[in-house]
């Protein structure tokens, strides 16, 4: 997901003798879902040199359909490791309480991985928005790198 850009209008209008500065602010941005549904705080931890998956996310319809996948915005990157987000499946084996009770379907993802910069040793940790359709979800991780 692209960063939000800003467009800045300026107009002048001369009214009695007075000229007046208008000035319009535009945001062209995803629109944000409607409410907050969740939030989580993942640990992980990966060897030195390896990568490891944070967590894939995936929607599904009540009848347990697919529905397309959520999307992903990085906002704090890490200080010592680079984040991929990339397609990957997920089978379905829990549910929450009061959603459909797809268990065992498998749907396509999207999958948020992380791989520690080279020699880095110690903790690391960054934040992300999950967009589904009218829901966002806010997370975080914090990574042992051993």
């Amino acid at each position: 997901m692209s960063p939000s850009r800003t467009a800045v209008a300026l107009t002048t209008i001369a009214s009695s003798g007075f000229l007046v500065a208008v000035v319009t602010v535009a945001l062209a941005q995803k629109p944000l879902p409607q409410r907050l549904s969740h939030e989580h705080t993942f640990q992980r931890s990966v060897r030195a040199g390896g990568e490891v998956r944070i967590f894939t996310y995936a929607r599904w319809h009540r009848d347990c359909s697919p529905a397309e996948p959520p999307s992903i915005e990085i906002l704090t990157p890490p200080a010592h490791g680079t984040t991929s987000i990339r397609p990957a499946p997920l089978t379905v084996d829990q549910i929450r309480e009061g959603e459909a009770d797809c268990t065992g379907k498998t749907y396509t993802g999207t999958s948020l991985r992380y791989a520690p910069t080279a020699g880095f040793h110690g903790t690391d940790r960054f934040d992300w928005n999950v967009y589904g359709t009218s829901e966002i979800s806010h997370d975080s991780v914090v990574v042992e790198v051993r």
